[in-house]
Parts: C-alpha cells; structure tokens; sequence
C-alpha cells in the first residue's frame, strides 16, 4: 500500500518484496509528491490484490489509485505487515 503525500490518493498494487524499492522508484517517477509505503500484505497474489480491489471498490479512483478513506486506513492498520514510514525519497531507494 503506498500513499501520494502524507494524506494523498493510495496505491494498492503486488510486487516482489526484492524488486520494492525500484518498484517505488519507478512509481515515484510519475508522482509529483513523495510515496509513503503504508504496508504489506503476507499474501500478495494477485487473487488477494483483486479481492482488496473488489473490497474498496467504491474508493477507487483510477487503475489502482484510491482514495484514503477511513475504511482503507482502517484495514492497512489491521492487515498490513512490516506497516512501517518508508519513502521513496529516502537515500538507497
């Protein structure tokens, strides 16, 4: 799950957990303010991707952009792992 800003539009996408920080980099590329990484998910197929997709259907802006509601920022706290502030501006990434 990654964040537009500190309270910006979300990504919910699936990635390689090694191939993340270029994943961020390339996103970052595009994004006009800094990417946050909110957390992962433990099962990040793209079953559950569709089904996280399915589930905030209702958020979804674009794609794979959605808005920060409540609900989402509720289930990323309760679901998410390794749920750390993680930049793509940081040094390394």
């Amino acid at each position: 799950f990654l964040q537009a800003g500190a309270n910006g539009n979300m990504k919910i996408g699936i990635t390689q957990i090694e191939l993340l920080a270029n994943r961020m980099r390339t996103i970052q590329r595009g994004s006009p303010v800094p990417l946050q990484l909110l957390g992962v998910l433990s099962d990040g197929s793209y079953q559950n991707e569709q089904a996280v997709h399915q589930q905030f259907a209702q958020d979804r802006l674009h794609g794979e952009w959605f808005s920060p509601s409540k609900r989402l920022l509720t289930y990323i706290s309760e679901n998410g792992k390794n749920a750390f502030p993680f930049s793509s501006s940081q040094p390394g990434l």
